[in-house]
């Protein structure tokens, strides 16, 4: 909050600030989590499913090189950010 512990009052934020932290926030946690999702499809499809995730990791890694983890990280950009930064803007619209 801004001011906070002094006599100034806190700015209100504005549409737009609100549509872009939203798409930055939801951005940065698309890049972070994205090796997870990754880590938790290849431990969930077919029958030579890795045992664990430190294998499911190497088994990526082997096949795909270290950028194999952010694999389809590009939609997942797109809905995460997109989607975080709607909410962001009607959760800031209907404040009271």
């Amino acid at each position: 909050m801004v001011g906070q512990g002094t006599n100034q009052a806190a700015r209100p934020v504005s549409s737009k600030q609100s549509l872009l932290a939203g798409c930055a926030s939801g951005t940065i946690t698309a890049f972070i989590t994205q090796p997870f999702d990754v880590l938790r499809t290849v431990m969930q499809s077919g029958a030579n499913r890795p045992p664990s995730m430190v294998a499911a990791t190497k088994l990526i890694v082997n096949q795909n090189g270290f950028e194999g983890l952010w694999r389809g990280v590009v939609p997942t950009v797109y809905r995460v950010g997109g989607g975080t930064a709607v909410y962001f803007y009607c959760l800031n619209q209907l404040k009271f």
